[in-house]
């Protein structure tokens, strides 16, 4: 299991802009943005980040650097490097 350091502390600010104690609010920044303000060092893989995109989960995983698939499952959405 991997969790997002800020979410293992229960520190929702460094991606939502909380107003309310019980509620993370709303994301500060949206797709890559909102990861490089942090993760300068992900580079080409931020658009794992991106909306819609379902190989990372910004909180939790039981796989580890929160991936949200098996490492070996990449080629479901890069179908254009599978071979």
């Amino acid at each position: 299991m991997s969790t997002h350091a800020p979410c293992a502390v229960h520190d929702c600010t460094p991606c939502h802009a909380r107003q309310y104690p019980f509620d993370p609010g709303p994301l500060g920044d949206k797709g890559d943005a909102l990861c490089l303000s942090c993760h300068e060092d992900i580079g080409r893989h931020a658009h794992a980040f991106r909306e819609g995109a379902t190989c990372r989960d910004a909180h939790d995983s039981t796989q580890p650097n929160l991936l949200a698939v098996r490492a070996d499952d990449w080629r479901s959405c890069h179908v254009d490097h599978a071979r």
